[in-house]
Order: C-alpha cells, then sequence, then structure tokens
C-alpha cells in the first residue's frame, strides 16, 4: 500500500529509461510536465479506473476531462502523459476528480 498522493511537476520529466509506471490509487494529483519526454514510456496504468481527471490548460480556462475509457488504455495515457500526442495534457497538471 502506498501513501503517494501527489506526483510533482516534472519528477519523470525527460527519463529516457523508464517505459512503464503505475499510478497508485492514493494519487489524486500530477504536476504539469511530470512525464513530459519520457518517450520510451509506453505504458501508464491507473489503479483506479473508475474516477475521471481533469487536464487543466491555460491556468484553468480549458479543461480536458480524461474519461474512464481513456484510464483504462495503458498507451493511450503514455501518449497523453509524455506529449508523444497533438493534445497538450503533457504540459498540464492533473487533478483526480471528486467522487459525486
Amino acid at each position: 500500500m502506498t501513501n503517494v498522493r501527489i506526483i510533482a511537476g516534472g519528477a519523470f520529466r525527460d527519463c529516457s529509461n523508464l517505459t512503464s509506471i503505475t499510478i497508485p490509487s492514493s494519487v489524486t494529483s500530477i504536476g504539469s510536465q511530470a512525464f513530459l519526454g519520457c518517450f520510451a514510456l509506453d505504458t501508464v496504468i491507473f489503479e483506479d479506473q473508475e474516477t475521471e481527471w481533469t487536464a487543466d490548460f491555460n491556468g484553468g480556462t480549458e479543461i480536458y476531462i480524461i474519461t474512464k475509457e481513456d484510464l483504462k488504455n495503458p498507451s493511450t495515457m503514455a501518449d497523453y502523459l509524455t506529449g508523444d500526442t497533438d493534445n497538450y495534457i503533457s504540459y498540464s497538471s492533473l487533478t483526480k476528480k471528486q467522487s459525486a
């Protein structure tokens, strides 16, 4: 069991040997650019796949919802978090949505 709640911005930035990671269900926030440039990262598994996340762009003026379907696809999440895609999630801070 882990007590990690926050992955800081830039925490794994440019870690060229990182190929996979599991985000514990205890994590509620991932800082901006936490995995940017980790282009070997091809698998990101979220333990909690039932709670959507939000990605804040431009100081929160634009919001993107990371859906449960996205979370269930480890290669999609790797693309999102490393910057290997045309959206800008890798530059955003991510926040786990609160349960209703």
